[in-house]
C-alpha cells in the first residue's frame, strides 16, 4: 500500500511540493548529474581501497584528506604510507549521495568481505571539472545493536505497544539474528518483530538498491547451503479496479431517474500542483454530472490503494460536503487530528489550529445544487488514504456503503529511518470518524456484495446496481 502520513504535526509539510521555476530546474538538472558522478567515484574509492591502488586514491582523495575511522583520526599520506590500508576489505558500497553546487554529501555503508559493515559519511567538492572526496567519517555496524535500536524505536512508538510482550518479543527477535554480522543478516528478524505488532501495517521498508544488496546476499547465504528468511510475498489485496489513475465519472439511467456515478482513484503524487490537478479535475466532473440533475451519487472507491488523500478529499468534497469534521488521526498519546473541507480545500486541525493541506483550485469551487444521498463503493484494495476518505463518509447523512471489507490499512504510519538507509513504517495511529469511532481494521459496507472479479460497465456491475436501487429509494 501506498502510504500517506508520517507524525500528525508533520501531515501538512510532508505533502507540500515547491513551485519551481527553469532556474531552479537547471540548478536540480546539475545537481542530479553530480550525484550520478559521486555515487560512481564512491564505487571506485572501494574498489581503489580493496586492491590497494594507491595512484587511484591519490586521484581521488583531496590533498587535504581526513579520515575519522570510529575515534581515529587520519590523514591522506599517513593512510597511503601504511602496511594495510583502511577499507581494503570494501566489497560492496551502498550510498545515498545529495549534491549542492561544488559540494556533495554521501551518506550510507560498505560491506567488507566478511559480511561486516562499515557506516559512512563522505564529503566531497568539486574542483574544476574534477571531484575529490574530502573527509570521511566511519564507524562499524553491530547488527546486535542495529536491532536493539529497531525494537526500542518499536516499544516507544507503535499503536499497539501496550499488548506487547516486550521482554518476549525482545528475546525472540536476537535469537532468530543470533550471528549477525550485518543489517542483511538482520532483515528477517526485524520483519519478525514488526509482524509481531499485531497493527497489520508496519512493515521494513528498503530501496531498490538495499533491495538487491538483500537479494544477492540470500542468494549467496542459499548457495553454501545455509538457512535462510526469505522476504514475504506481497499480499497487497488485488482488485480489477486498481489499474484506474484518473478520475472519471458518468450517469446511469434508471427509468426516467439519473445517477452520478464518479470514480476516486489512488493519488500518488505529492506536489501540490499536481494535487491541485487531480482536485480540480475530480471537482469539474462532478460539476458535469451534476448538471444532468441526478437523484443520487455513487462514489465509487474500489481499487483506491491510497496516496496523497488531500487532494482526493478536497476534489470529492462537494459531493461529501463541507465539515470541519470528517472524522481523523488518533495517536498514541490519545491527540486528535481533524479532517476537514470546505471553500475547495482540504484541511487538518491539531488543538484547535487547521492548517490547508491543499492550495486553492484554479477554479471556483464547486457547490452541489442540493445534499443528495450517497453510495459509496469500497473492496479489498481500498486501502491506506483510500480508507480514509470512505471513513470521511461514515456518519454523513444518506449515505450507505456497499461492497467488500476493505484492506484494513486504515492506520497512520511513521517513517524511522535506520543506520544503514533501511526504514520502519510503523503504526503510530489510526483512522477514527466524525464520532471518534476507531477503525484500525478497516471499513465493513453496509451491504456486503462480491463484484464479479472483473472491471465491468456500471449497467452490469452488480454492486453499482445494488447501489442504485437504494439510492432510487431515497
Amino acid at each position: 500500500m501506498t502510504h500517506r502520513r508520517g507524525v500528525l504535526v508533520l501531515l501538512g509539510a510532508l505533502l507540500v511540493g515547491p513551485r519551481t521555476d527553469s532556474r531552479q530546474q537547471t540548478a536540480a538538472a546539475a545537481d542530479q548529474s553530480a550525484e550520478k558522478t559521486v555515487s560512481d567515484l564512491e564505487e571506485r574509492t572501494c574498489v581503489a581501497f580493496h586492491t590497494r591502488n594507491l595512484d587511484l586514491l591519490r586521484q581521488l582523495l583531496s590533498e587535504d584528506f581526513v579520515s575519522v575511522i570510529d575515534l581515529d583520526l587520519q590523514v591522506r599520506e599517513y593512510i597511503l604510507e601504511s602496511d594495510e590500508l583502511p577499507y581494503s576489505l570494501c566489497h560492496e558500497v551502498q550510498m545515498d549521495v545529495n549534491a549542492y553546487g561544488a559540494a556533495a554529501r554521501a551518506y550510507g555503508f560498505v560491506v567488507n568481505t566478511r559480511g561486516e559493515q562499515e557506516l559512512i559519511s563522505d564529503t566531497w567538492i568539486k574542483s574544476g571539472n574534477e571531484w575529490n572526496l574530502i573527509f570521511r567519517r566511519s564507524a562499524h555496524l553491530d547488527a546486535r545493536s542495529y536491532l536493539e535500536h529497531a525494537l526500542d524505536l518499536m516499544q516507544k512508538y507503535s499503536w499497539k505497544r501496550k499488548e506487547v510482550n516486550w521482554p518476549e518479543l525482545h528475546a525472540a527477535t536476537l535469537q532468530l539474528a543470533a550471528g549477525a554480522k550485518s543489517s542483511l543478516d538482520a532483515y528477517g528478524a526485524l520483519r519478525f518483530a514488526l509482524s509481531s505488532l499485531g497493527d497489520h501495517h508496519s512493515y521494513l521498508l528498503l530501496s531498490p538498491a538495499l533491495q538487491k544488496l538483500e537479494a544477492d546476499y540470500l542468494a549467496a547465504e542459499a548457495g553454501a547451503g545455509k538457512s535462510i528468511q526469505t522476504p514475504p510475498e506481497d499480499t497487497t489485496p488485488r482488485s480489477p479496479y486498481v489499474g484506474r489513475y484518473e478520475p472519471e465519472g458518468h450517469t446511469q439511467s434508471l427509468g426516467d431517474r439519473k445517477f452520478a456515478v464518479v470514480v476516486v482513484p489512488k493519488c500518488p503524487v505529492v506536489d501540490r500542483t499536481e494535487g491541485a490537478r487531480y482536485s480540480e479535475k475530480l471537482q469539474r466532473i462532478i460539476a458535469e454530472l451534476d448538471s444532468a440533475q441526478p437523484s443520487g451519487w455513487v462514489v465509487d472507491l474500489r481499487g483506491n490503494v491510497g496516496g496523497n488523500m488531500w487532494p482526493m478529499l478536497a476534489g470529492i468534497g462537494p459531493v461529501l460536503g463541507e465539515s470541519l469534521n470528517l472524522g481523523g488521526f488518533l495517536d498514541t498519546s490519545g491527540a486528535i487530528a481533524t479532517w476537514s473541507y470546505h471553500d475547495g480545500i482540504a484541511g487538518l486541525s491539531i488543538n484547535g489550529n487547521e492548517s490547508a493541506q491543499t492550495g486553492p483550485l484554479p477554479g471556483k469551487p464547486y457547490r452541489l445544487r442540493a445534499t443528495p444521498a450517497v453510495a459509496v463503493l469500497v473492496d479489498s484494495a481500498t486501502g491506506s488514504s483510500g480508507e480514509a476518505v470512505a471513513i470521511a463518509f461514515r456518519g454523513r447523512a444518506r449515505t450507505r456503503f456497499f461492497g467488500g471489507r476493505t484492506g484494513g490499512f486504515s492506520t497512520v504510519n511513521q517513517f524511522f529511518a535506520l543506520a544503514d538507509g533501511a526504514i520502519l513504517n510503523i503504526t503510530v495511529g489510526v483512522d477514527i470518524d466524525r464520532s471518534g469511532k476507531v477503525y484500525l481494521d478497516g471499513v465493513s459496507p453496509d451491504e456486503l456484495l462480491h463484484g464479479s472479479g472483473a472491471a465491468i460497465s456500471s449497467e452490469k456491475d452488480p454492486v453499482v446496481q445494488a447501489a442504485i436501487n437504494w439510492l432510487r429509494q431515497q
